[in-house]
């Protein structure tokens, strides 16, 4: 049977209804705890329920664990990473609901002497002083410092075998750590260490307590994908812009979870506020605040998780694409696609990407009979909503773009411009024979016999289209007489100067106002005939904003397992595409969500591809050929 999967937001991996793991003899009442060693030592050293009449637990390590989990033979894993998208296809194939929780991390800091010329280190700077030799072994600090005086260099390191050793080992070439470091017992022999010693380095557990010696200073530390240096914290490491880390995930089967209450009770301990000195007494550090809310809002509504989709993805766009991939729809989306297709196919000469402006309606029906690839939408699509097509119930998939908003600028002493219906924004800007009111009064009897002064920019504008444009009608043309210019900054500051104004422009443009402190000028708020909106993020993201165009593109999940549309859609997800996903005025996306959805795609991709292969087991060996990458 084909799975319609439910989607919350583009987070479809979180529960899947009916979702049955475990055999009716199994007992109940029992928790299969597998996983990493580490991990499940932390929950044993959280929980207060953790007991042998409760929990039957087996170290097998994380990936082994994750294995026997999404088979169905295990409650809950604990891991040091997050689940790969090969992982979570896994467990959707095997009707495997689960939730994700991350419990702790573990943060290695830098420590150095005060002597040290350096307050930042790269991996590469790192591994030159760490990894093992034979020769050229960094005995002093004169490769990064200035003139003649550097002092000499001695490593300080945690055990062989602990979890820090082990993640810095994984950061530098060559199997362990150079011969002739110094092993500290614990911390606070390691922070001692660093104190009385020039050149000192030591490799801490972190803690949010820095040192207390003024001799040592913590460095940040710089990975070689990163875009600066970054010092650690839970935060940091959250938003992968630490990676001297690791963190530790429990997964955990959400129909066991919604029928087991021990495992409930479990969750309690492991996630609950209680939790937060136990995780600081066993050497870890609590997630962020954030994240622990997020925890939080999982355990009792699975659909709440927005995390889902952390770590490292494996697709890559293989060389030599060719043939062609179709997509057509909402003209909001138009642009972003183009310039992202123009970028693909300027490495790949030999693939075509066909796009067509259409209505969202017209575009699904190309999608579901099978005449296109990709479909391009300018309709919210609610998180409950079940997608498919009609005929053969072949499942549809929504991906996120973003929201499109106008805003209205007026002038703070204008009262009568502070909120404005649709009706009013129409008859304000839609061209006519005498091309529009010149009078305020003109617009509505109670407001003032005060002149009109418009500021625009060009005659087609996305932004001019948002204030004019309703759902099943022709859009109709923008007045002309408007003083034109593209700077935001200066239509704003016009606006400020001139009582009986008003300009337009995207909420990204009305941001940078801001930055620029405009005085004298207002946001206009819109009422669509509930009453009036003031324009905000969350009101333009939640579809509550009227001057506003939803974007998202709805994909046949048979398409997904299309090496074309695949690499089209990478390509849209790439970090440096999101400067087109700014261009366009999108709202509600963000540059670090782009590599959330990269991994949710690859799990769509692993899906897919099992889905044809089944369908059809000669096409197994294309796929793979197809996916070398992986």
């Amino acid at each position: 049977m084909r799975r319609i999967l439910k989607y919350a937001a583009f987070v479809f991996l979180l529960v899947l209804a009916g979702a049955t793991s475990f055999s009716a003899a199994q007992d109940e009442s029992r928790i299969t705890l597998v996983g990493s060693k580490v991990g499940i030592a932390l929950i044993d050293t959280l929980s207060q329920v953790y007991a042998a009449e409760h929990v039957d637990a087996t170290a097998n390590g994380t990936m082994a664990g994750i294995q026997q989990f999404c088979s169905g033979g295990a409650t809950i894993v604990s891991a040091l990473r997050p689940a790969s998208a090969a992982e979570v296809a896994d467990c959707i194939s095997n009707d495997v609901g689960f939730s994700e929780f991350l419990i702790a991390h573990k943060i290695v800091a830098f420590a150095a002497h005060d002597s040290v010329p350096v307050t930042c280190i790269t991996r590469d700077q790192l591994e030159a002083f760490v990894k093992p030799s034979v020769s050229n072994v960094q005995l002093d600090w004169s490769a990064l410092a200035e003139g003649d005086d550097a002092p000499g260099f001695m490593l300080l390191l945690p055990a062989p075998g602990t979890l820090e050793y082990m993640i810095v080992d994984d950061l530098v070439a060559g199997d362990l750590m150079r011969r002739d470091a110094v092993v500290y017992a614990d911390r606070s022999e390691g922070i001692e260490g660093v104190a009385e010693t020039a050149g000192a380095l030591a490799i801490l557990p972190y803690s949010s307590d820095p040192p207390s010696s003024d001799d040592i200073r913590l460095l940040g530390f710089q990975d070689q994908d990163a875009l600066a240096c970054a010092s650690p914290s839970a935060e940091r490491v959250e938003s992968n812009q630490y990676a001297a880390a690791r963190s530790i995930y429990v997964y955990v089967n959400r129909q066991q979870l919604e029928s087991n209450e021990a495992l409930s009770s479990l969750l309690q301990e492991l996630i609950g506020d209680s939790s937060v000195d136990k995780i600081v007494d066993a050497g870890f550090t609590p997630p962020s605040a954030e994240r622990i809310a997020i925890n939080a809002d999982v355990l009792v509504d699975p659909s709440a998780d927005a995390s889902l989709g952390e770590g490292q993805t494996e697709f890559e766009i293989p060389a030599g694409l060719s043939g062609e991939v179709n997509v057509v729809g909402a003209a909001n989306v138009y642009h972003l696609i183009k310039r992202t297709s123009d970028a693909l196919t300027r490495d790949h000469g030999q693939l075509q990407v066909n796009i067509t402006a259409s209505d969202s309606e017209a575009a699904v029906n190309q999608l579901c009979s099978g005449d296109v690839e990709i479909a391009m939408v300018d309709t919210r699509i609610e998180g409950d909503a079940n997608l498919s097509c009609d005929e053969d119930q072949a499942a549809l998939i929504a991906l996120p773009i973003g929201t499109q908003a106008a805003v209205l600028l007026g002038n703070s002493a204008d009262a009568f411009t502070q909120c404005l219906t649709l009706d009013q924004i129409a008859r304000i800007w839609t061209a006519s024979e005498t091309d529009g009111a010149a009078s305020w009064d003109d617009i509505d009897e109670s407001f003032p016999s005060l002149g009109m002064v418009l500021f625009g920019t060009a005659t087609v504008d996305r932004n001019a289209d948002m204030l004019l444009t309703r759902r099943g009608q022709a859009t109709p043309p923008i007045r002309r007489d408007t003083e034109r210019d593209f700077d935001p900054l200066y239509r704003a500051a016009a606006v400020g100067n001139v009582s009986g104004s008003l300009t337009y422009m995207s909420w990204q443009d009305y941001a940078s106002v801001l930055e620029n402190q405009q005085r004298n000028v207002q946001l206009v708020g819109v009422d669509a005939g509930s009453g009036c909106v003031a324009p905000a993020e969350h009101n333009i993201v939640d579809g509550d904003y009227a001057l506003a165009r939803p974007a998202s593109l709805l994909v046949n999940s048979a398409s997904l397992a299309n090496i074309n549309a695949q690499s089209l859609l990478w390509r849209l997800y790439a970090d440096d595409n999101w400067s087109n996903f700014e261009r366009e005025g999108f709202v509600g996306m963000a540059l670090a969500d782009l590599a959330r959805h990269r991994r949710q795609l690859e799990t769509q991709f692993r899906l897919a591809e099992a889905d044809v292969n089944q369908a059809d087991p000669e096409a197994e060996s294309d796929t793979a050929n197809d996916s070398d990458a992986d």
